[in-house]
C-alpha cells in the first residue's frame, strides 16, 4: 500500500509528467504507473493546483463551498454536480491536494539526483521500481535507502 508517506497522487503527478499514456510498460513500476495515471485523471480531473486553492481557501475561510465549487467549474472542465462533490471531499481531507503537490515535488527532487547520481546507468523503470519498492515510506526515508542521504 502506497497510499501513505508518498501517496499515490504524488506518483501519479509524477508519472503523468514522465511518460506518454501510451508507452509500452516494460516492467512492474510502469504497469503500475498506467494505473495510477488513470485512477489520476479519474478522481483529479486536469490540475492539482486547482483542487489545492480550493484545498486552501476552504479551510482558510476564504471561499465558501459556493465559491469553490464556482472555481472548479470556471477553470476544468468538470459539471456542478462534480464539482459539489470534489469540494465535499476536499472539505473533509483539509491539505490533502496540497500535500499531493509536495509529495510530487519530492519524487521530481529524488529522481534528479538519482540520475545525477547514477549518470548513464540511470532509468525510468528502475527509478520507480526502486521507489514502489519502498512501498508507502516517506520520500526522505525513500532518499536515505537509496544512499543518497547520511
Amino acid at each position: 500500500d502506497v497510499t501513505g508517506g508518498i501517496g499515490w497522487e504524488g506518483l501519479a503527478h509524477l508519472q503523468r509528467f514522465e511518460y506518454q499514456p501510451a508507452q509500452e510498460a516494460k516492467s512492474n513500476a510502469d504497469r503500475l504507473a498506467g494505473s495510477l495515471i488513470a485512477d489520476y485523471d479519474r478522481r483529479w480531473k486536469y490540475d492539482k493546483g486547482d483542487y489545492a486553492v480550493v484545498d486552501l481557501g476552504l479551510h482558510t475561510r476564504q471561499f465558501t463551498p459556493e465559491d469553490a465549487v464556482g472555481h472548479l467549474t470556471s477553470r476544468l472542465p468538470v459539471d456542478r454536480r462534480t464539482a459539489e462533490a470534489d469540494v465535499r471531499r476536499i472539505a473533509c481531507f483539509p491539505m490533502e491536494a496540497c500535500a499531493a503537490i509536495l509529495g510530487w515535488r519530492e519524487l521530481i527532487r529524488l529522481r534528479d539526483d538519482v540520475r545525477a547520481a547514477r549518470g548513464g546507468g540511470f532509468t525510468l523503470a528502475g527509478f520507480h521500481d526502486a521507489v514502489l519498492g519502498y512501498g508507502g515510506l516517506p520520500v526522505p526515508l525513500i532518499r536515505w535507502g537509496l544512499g543518497l542521504d547520511g
